[in-house]
């Protein structure tokens, strides 16, 4: 019982360890190249700035038809990440850029290495799905069953590891202190609203009455007296 005990410690530590190796190496990838908006890390990853989206820094290296490329990316795991996934035409299309020519003459940042020119998208169509062509920018439905040509890349949404793009800063309303001294915000329990202030009533001038003019005085006449 105690042999056993002590190769489930041994085992959890050793798993433990393993954690922390893995985090300390990919939670401090290297900047190692740029290329416009595309920034190129030391742990095989690339990011694009403009869409956040993390791509693989090469594809699979061979012909590969549709549902191995699409296992393909889901077990990837470059960059330590588990999350990989196929991409879709759209991410395709926004990867595609005419006025580059890349590794091999394809039309997409020389940070991505494409080893074939056709990139299998996550979109089907019945019996059909869709690759992208890095000669021409044009989707192009194929048999998923075709492996001619074809290869994967993978794809992930970049998390809070980097720096999020298109962001909006939104300022979050004033929230007023709490007792002890520390300010609560509007989702925490506790939170009370400031108190409202109300706009200062407006002055009132008062207007004093006219002064009226003195009465003019009134002359008394004395009646004449006749003689006798």
């Amino acid at each position: 019982m105690k042999k056993s005990l002590g190769t489930m410690v041994a085992l959890m530590v050793v798993a433990i360890l393993s954690v922390i190796f893995i985090t300390a190496k990919y939670s401090n990838a290297v900047n190692i190249g740029k290329d416009s908006r595309f920034i190129a890390y030391d742990n095989g990853t690339i990011l694009d700035t403009k869409t956040n989206l993390m791509w693989a820094a090469k594809d699979n290296g061979s012909n590969i038809n549709w549902t191995d490329a699409k296992s393909y990316c889901e077990n990837y795991r470059g960059g330590g990440f588990t999350d990989w996934r196929m991409p879709t035409k759209s991410e395709l299309k926004g990867l595609y850029d005419d006025s580059i020519f890349g590794n091999n003459g394809y039309h997409l940042t020389k940070l991505i290495n494409l080893s074939g020119s056709f990139v299998w998208s996550s979109e089907t169509t019945g019996p059909n799905t869709f690759v992208t062509s890095f000669l021409y920018g044009l989707a192009y439905e194929e048999p998923s069953s075709s492996a001619r040509r074809n290869r994967t890349l993978p794809v992930r949404t970049s998390g809070r590891e980097t720096t999020a793009v298109n962001e909006t800063n939104t300022e979050a309303p004033a929230a007023a202190p709490a007792a002890n001294g520390t300010t609560k915000q509007w989702w925490e329990k506790g939170y009370v609203p400031p108190p409202k202030v109300e706009e200062p009533v407006a002055s009132v001038e008062v207007i004093a009455p006219p002064a009226e003019a003195p009465a003019a005085p009134v002359e008394v006449v004395t009646p004449k007296v006749e003689e006798p």
